[in-house]
């Protein structure tokens, strides 16, 4: 075989190794689930940095969570 090909098939066996290995088994359980609308919600939106969850839920208008104390910050509703 020449050196050329030699070369490139250990290349993409070195790739294709590479790209296997990063496939692993389901790692989708969440470290954290906070449920902030028990009944259902209308919309959901969450912060650019994750510090914060606004949502729009049936039983409390519109609220925002703080997600590093895992508190209520403000509630809109309408009366």
């Amino acid at each position: 075989m020449p050196k050329f090909l030699r070369h490139n098939a250990q290349t993409a066996l070195i790739i294709i190794a590479s790209l296997l290995s990063g496939c692993s088994t389901d790692s989708s359980d969440a470290l954290l689930t906070v449920e902030h609308a028990a009944r259902g919600a209308f919309a959901a939106a969450i912060s650019h940095d994750g510090r914060y969850s606004l949502v729009s839920s049936i039983e409390h208008g519109v609220v925002l969570w703080d997600n590093t104390t895992h508190g209520l910050k403000y509630q809109w509703s309408q009366s």
